[in-house]
């Protein structure tokens, strides 16, 4: 059997109707791209065995973006201007590529250089892939490509991959969840400030040095050396700046639809409620007669107010490795407290 002929079995099984309904379950039933009715689930990468696929490698999507998504696989081919090899801060080597858009390397080499835990790696490869198809560079230049017979991502894939990462983390540092290899997770979290400034060094170290061969070539800096260096500066600094805007337009977006998607029944800590609501736990109540960290003050609330509780997790205090136990509370009543508060703050 080819593989296009496993391929057809294989949707047929009930392998696939399980992940499939996983993966429409997981945006409730709406299209990861645009937010209508999803109808198909698309393959962000195809797996070298199907029925390996990670959760983050199906995506749910309606007709639509789904003819759109295998468009885009349609990959451009990479105008490579040179390539090199460099050394990530713990030690691992890093062949990588130059195009127009910067520094492109493949799965593979990031995941190397940035020495995903063997646990985060199908996970890290899968949402590289997904965020090089639903991010695009302001400047034209894909977030991937194809360069000898191979996918090739930007750098500042790797970034947002790496961000992605840390975001997860914490949402299960709020929940208590603990995992077997929780350890080699915690380091790899406190690695991640780090390597995500090392790839966007990386970058400004290889722009630096097309500038000054470029000059050299011209016979010094000229006009369209100037033009030429600042267009590759926008465009390293586009996505960062993006990124800020998006931040505040996501906590207003979470903060209408989380209410409305979550069991409201469910226990949760306080913490995870302001988490889920776009907050931050740790910040100071607003107009409040003393300084008082948000996640006390709905804590205090909840206890004045007698609201329920429920049984309590173990959680770990930030940059200590001691564990402590924290209260659950009704997902609803937190959201409630949450808004008496902070009042009218939004």
């Amino acid at each position: 059997m080819n593989r296009k002929q496993q391929y057809s079995a294989f949707l047929k099984s009930d392998e696939w109707s399980r992940l499939r309904a996983m993966a429409l379950h997981s945006t409730d039933g709406k299209c990861t791209f645009c937010g209508q009715p999803a109808t198909d689930v698309h393959h962000v990468k195809y797996p070298k065995q199907f029925g390996d696929e990670h959760p983050e490698n199906l995506l749910a999507v309606c007709r639509a973006c789904h003819n759109k998504s295998h468009g885009v696989k349609a990959m451009k081919h990479l105008q490579v201007i040179t390539s090199g090899k460099a050394v990530s801060p713990f030690g691992s080597s890093f062949n990588y590529i130059v195009g127009a858009g910067g520094i492109y390397a493949s799965a593979e080499s990031w995941v190397r250089a940035l020495k995903v835990i063997e646990s985060q790696r199908a996970w890290f490869v899968a949402r590289l892939a997904q965020i090089a198809i639903v991010e695009a560079g302001l400047d034209g230049e894909p977030m991937s490509a194809g360069h000898e017979g191979r996918e090739v991502y930007r750098y500042h894939v790797a970034v947002l991959a790496i961000e992605s990462y840390q975001e997860q983390y914490r949402a299960e540092q709020q929940t208590g969840r603990r995992h077997p290899d929780q350890r080699q997770r915690d380091e790899f979290y406190e690695r991640a400030r780090r390597l995500k400034m090392w790839v966007i060094t990386e970058s400004e170290k290889n722009l630096r040095a097309l500038v000054s061969e470029r000059a050299e070539s011209a016979g010094g800096i000229t006009e369209n050396v100037l033009r030429d260096a600042l267009s590759q500066l926008a465009a390293a600094v586009a996505p960062t700046l993006r990124a800020h805007g998006e931040q505040l337009s996501a906590h207003h977006l979470v903060i209408k639809a989380l209410p409305q998607m979550r069991d409201r029944a469910e226990y949760i800590t306080t913490d995870q409620g302001i988490a889920e609501l776009g907050y931050v736990a740790s910040e100071y109540v607003p107009g409040a007669a003393a300084r008082i960290p948000l996640s006390n003050a709905v804590g205090r609330w909840l206890s004045d107010n007698q609201k329920e509780r429920g049984p309590q997790r173990v959680k770990r205090l930030d940059g200590s490795p001691i564990d402590v136990r924290v209260n659950t509370w009704r997902r609803g009543d937190v959201y409630d407290a949450i808004a008496e508060v902070l009042g009218a703050r939004d």
